[in-house]
This record gives C-alpha cells, structure tokens and sequence, in this order.
C-alpha cells in the first residue's frame, strides 16, 4: 500500500517523523497501513523498542495487533534467526507469547528445517508443543513424512492426536499406501496410536 510504503521509507531515515506522520492521517485506514511500514522499519533496527511501542499505538487495540502481526510477520520473513534470538531475552507474558506464536507460524513457509531445529530446541514444553505444532500444520501438505514424525513428539495427548490425524489425512489424500506403511513401521508409534489411527 502507497501509506505503508512511504512511510516505511521515512521510518528509515527518520523513525520519529515518520511515526508522527503515521499517526496523524485521519482516514484510519490509511493510518494502520502507514504505522505497519513504520514498525516493520523499527523492528529491523530494535525489534524490543518496537514491540514496546506498538501498544501505545494511537489507534485501537485490533488494529494494534494488525500491525503488530503484520510487522512481526515481515521481520520473521526476511530474518528469522534474529527473531529468535531476541525471544530467548524477553521475559514470559502476553508479548513474548505472541512474538513466539507469529515465529512459529511463519517460519516454517521460509525455511522448514532450520524452524524445526529451533521448536525442537525450545525448553518449556508447552511452547515446543505450539511450535512443533504450527510446523506441523505448515508442511504438512509439502511433506505428510516430516509432519507425521514431528507430530508423533508433541507431549500433549490432545494436540498430538489432532496433528497426526489431520497430517495423515493429507498424506492417505496424496499417497494412501505411503501413509499406512509409515504408521506400520514408525517407531514414534505405540500398537494404540496404529489402530486409532488406521481406524480414523
């Protein structure tokens, strides 16, 4: 958008004037495409400031969290590791759920493997089992095998049956017979798992 892209070329070469003039164009609309380009330039340079600052945001607290999402989204795009790097020194609450949540889901489209490696690195469980979880539901249609396998380690009961039926009812769409020699030799597998599976 025209706003959006303005106003992130100001962002970079004057933060403050920008967010000043983002933050008066009357058509509110036309205000939140102007900020996502001002946060989505300050992310890049102080991704802590930035998320500290959104929330005082002068629009409403949806169209916060559409920039917000939509900044984030853009820095995990083009530099995922510094991303993760940042969340490992953010305390936990509300801020630090999100920014992980928006990593988690977008990190996966770019580069599967390296999301993987760092979800399966993550210490709390619960948080590994949400991001092993969205890799889950972002490969799953590229590579049913990957999703599967990762699937199989969730650590919640509930989650980890829902993703690996709905990962195997991908794969039986591409590959029927693929998908039942997997669930036959898997060694993530227990004899339960098989039948409630093969039973689906």
């Amino acid at each position: 958008h025209l706003y959006e892209a303005l106003l992130a070329h100001w962002a970079s070469f004057d933060l403050g004037e920008a967010l000043r003039r983002a933050e008066g164009i009357p058509w509110i609309q036309g205000r939140v495409f102007g900020l996502e380009g001002v946060f989505r330039v300050w992310m890049e340079n102080d991704l802590g400031a930035a998320l500290a600052a959104v929330s005082n945001a002068k629009v409403g607290y949806r169209s916060r969290e559409t920039i917000r999402q939509s900044a984030s989204h853009a820095l995990v795009a083009s530099n995922p590791e510094a991303v993760a790097a940042h969340l490992a020194t953010m305390e936990r609450g509300t801020a630090r759920d999100k920014l992980l949540e928006t990593l988690a889901s977008a990190w996966p489209c770019g580069d599967s493997d390296a999301a993987i490696h760092w979800a399966a690195g993550l210490e709390d469980p619960n948080e590994r089992d949400m991001a092993v979880s969205s890799f889950v539901s972002q490969v799953m249609n590229r590579d049913p095998e990957a999703a599967l396998e990762w699937a199989a380690t969730l650590s919640t009961p509930k989650k980890r049956d829902e993703a690996l039926k709905n990962a195997l009812r991908r794969w039986i769409w591409a590959d029927r017979a693929a998908a039942e020699d997997w669930i036959a030799s898997s060694s993530e597998l227990t004899d339960e798992d098989r039948k409630r599976l093969l039973n689906r």
